[in-house]
């Protein structure tokens, strides 16, 4: 009986963890920039953003940062140490942005971005970041 009550806790706690991670589900970026380790080239200083669809969210932000390297960090990591020197809201269910001409971006430099998917709630879940370089 004991070794039943295991396996029962087992598929219970396996179940609602990916319940949990499902829950909140991130966005996924497209371009411009590579996952971690990579450097995407991009010849604009206006790029456009995109990123995928996330059910139930009801607006996106998007951060960009200046970045040296190729060292990747999570949202939360580098905002504790650097301001983003981009941060856009994006109502509705738009899945791209395009910056203006007032906010374009510098050439010769790198960059590191993220979007954060915000629920009904205000709650958000944030994206792994891509990198890239303007030319």
């Amino acid at each position: 009986m004991k070794k039943l009550s295991m396996t029962i806790l087992v598929i219970f706690l396996s179940v609602f963890t990916l319940k949990a991670e499902s829950e909140e589900p991130k966005p996924i970026l497209i371009s411009p920039g590579q996952a971690a380790g990579q450097l995407d080239l991009v010849e604009q200083t206006c790029p456009t953003f995109s990123w995928t669809l996330v059910p139930g969210a009801v607006s996106y932000r998007v951060a960009i940062f200046k970045s040296e390297g190729s060292e990747l960090l999570s949202y939360e990591e580098r905002i504790e140490n650097q301001n983003p020197i981009i941060i856009r809201e994006i109502k509705g269910s738009a899945t791209s942005w395009t910056p203006s001409r007032l906010q374009k971006l510098d050439n010769g430099s790198g960059y590191t971005w993220y979007v954060e998917a915000i629920d009904v709630n205000g709650n958000g879940n944030w994206s792994e970041g891509n990198t890239f370089h303007v030319v």
